[in-house]
């Protein structure tokens, strides 16, 4: 149990490294280009071309956050907004369907079979693919 709790922690440490590299570098190259802005004082234009590209950089920062405020929110559950039902049993058949013509050049028999099962309270469908070399006759 110690040995999983110092995984997880080690894991934990990985990924904020990662994160502090990921954000210290648009920071560091904003604050940098900021700096020379007011250092080297340019023409308007200039100015305002270095502005515009500083935004930007902020909105690649900010990007970042809302990627990882979505991981953590995705990690717990709370958002389910993006997300869609998918009927399995459907996306299932088309693919089987995708892939017949293949399967028939390859000489190999695809079929499909989908049923629903009931797991507790719940109703899952039981998806299987079957694939034989077809003997040749």
């Amino acid at each position: 149990m110690l040995e999983q709790i110092e995984q997880l922690l080690h894991g934990v440490r990985n990924v904020s490294n990662a994160i502090a590299h990921d954000l210290r570098t648009p920071l560091a190259e904003l604050r940098s280009r900021l700096e020379e802005l007011s250092v080297t004082r340019p023409a308007a234009e200039a100015a305002f071309a270095e502005i515009e590209s500083a935004v930007a950089d902020v909105d690649r920062v900010i990007g970042i956050f809302n990627a990882l405020l979505r991981l953590a929110e995705i990690d717990t559950g709370a958002r389910r907004s993006g997300f869609v039902q998918v009927d399995v049993v459907k996306v299932a058949a088309e693919a089987a369907e995708f892939y017949q013509p293949v399967a028939e050049l390859k000489g190999v028999k695809l079929s499909f079979e989908s049923r629903i099962e009931s797991r507790g309270r719940a109703l899952w469908p039981a998806i299987r693919f079957c694939s034989r070399k077809r003997s040749a006759t």
